[in-house]
């Protein structure tokens, strides 16, 4: 019976540790599913859409209808500016006609107390990260990318006619800038 129990408590406590270590991703996209509206524009709140993009219903809830472009500032914790690279993973589904192309819009914020925000933004040019063939079937796309150090990135999904939904971003590792 003490064997038992010791088992019992070893088993326990080595799942109680590894269910720790493991941690789920964590969405860094605001508004993933675009379900939250402003009332105002009719667009998703936390994204900025082109002037022709715009929200459909789709079987399961909204959906980005793009013709021209949509992207996502990350500003959640997990993503913001640092001195070290961060690395992400990307997915999101889509369908259409035509291609589609992910690119990182890049930017980094130097502290400036003179400036009304206390910093001086400069953007930097953007990065063309993947080119997807769209089909009228829903495909998954998927990415990684790296953040460079002291960058902030915002997540860009351009083309002429797709219907995007289920955004996510997420980190993979934090890594060392190389010597």
């Amino acid at each position: 019976m003490k064997k038992i129990a010791i088992f019992a408590a070893v088993f326990f406590a080595v799942a109680t540790l590894s269910a720790q270590a493991v941690k789920a991703p964590v969405n860094q996209v605001l508004n993933s599913s675009f379900e939250m509206i402003d009332a105002k524009t009719s667009k998703a709140k936390y994204w900025n859409f082109s002037k022709a993009s715009t929200i459909i219903k789709g079987e399961k809830g909204n959906q980005a209808k793009i013709n021209g472009g949509i992207h996502q500032y990350l500003t959640a914790s997990k993503v913001w500016q640092s001195s070290k690279p961060r690395k992400i993973r990307y997915s999101f589904t889509v369908s259409g006609k035509g291609k589609l192309s992910v690119s990182f819009f890049r930017y980094s914020d130097t502290p400036n107390p003179k400036e009304k925000h206390g910093y001086t933004r400069k953007f930097l040019p953007h990065s063309l990260n993947k080119v997807v063939v769209l089909t009228e079937k829903p495909q998954t796309v998927t990415g990684t990318y790296t953040i460079a150090a002291n960058e902030w990135v915002a997540l860009g999904i351009s083309a002429l006619d797709a219907v995007v939904d289920d955004v996510t971003v997420d980190v993979i590792q934090e890594t060392t800038p190389a010597k």
